[in-house]
């Protein structure tokens, strides 16, 4: 019996999905290579949820690198996020800044993965929730993670970072959180 044509579309969301677009919703990007490792979601996969409108696939050149493809979420993906995940803040990813969320990221892979049950709250969330323990409103770290009873910031180091920007990210992540882990 002859199959009808593979749809070029998603039909249902899979947990693989729900967890790769939980990650961009907290770091803002990924590789593909990164989707695959950490989420076994093959480029067919990404394909399918790129043209259903949840991801977007893009090329960059990061400074200094070579060509790379990355994922972010689209319109769509957006919604599921805010609807079935309940995330109200999103981190702001930039093309221009690819390196330092490619790090974070991977950051966010090994965190997740250590602790079990952690929740990582993005930059905007941070920012957002401690408004007045920010310096001069800005200088926010990365992310912010709570287990077990306790927390600790996260902040990637930029290339273009001054030594004060960094001392102000440690000072805000020691406000907030009580300790900071630099990448």
């Amino acid at each position: 019996m002859a199959r009808g044509r593979k749809s070029t579309k998603v039909k249902a969301m899979t947990h693989r999905d729900t967890a790769l677009l939980k990650q961009l919703s907290n770091t803002g990007l990924c590789t593909i290579e990164q989707a695959k490792t950490h989420c076994d979601l093959n480029r067919d996969r990404l394909t399918k949820l790129e043209k259903s409108g949840y991801l977007k696939l893009e090329k960059t050149n990061p400074i200094g690198g070579k060509m790379i493809e990355v994922v972010r979420l689209d319109i769509k993906g957006k919604s599921y996020c805010q609807n079935m995940l309940g995330n109200k803040y999103f981190y702001k990813s930039n093309l221009n800044q690819v390196t330092h969320d490619l790090k974070l990221t991977e950051a966010y892979y090994q965190v997740m993965r250590k602790h079990k049950g952690a929740v990582w709250k993005n930059e905007t969330q941070v920012s957002h929730e401690h408004k007045d323990l920010l310096i001069d409103g800005k200088d926010c770290v990365d992310a912010v993670v709570e287990v077990d009873g306790g927390s600790f910031a996260i902040e990637v180091i930029g290339h273009k970072y001054t030594q004060q920007t960094i001392d102000n990210k440690v000072t805000v992540g020691n406000r907030v959180a009580g300790r900071v882990i630099l990448i």
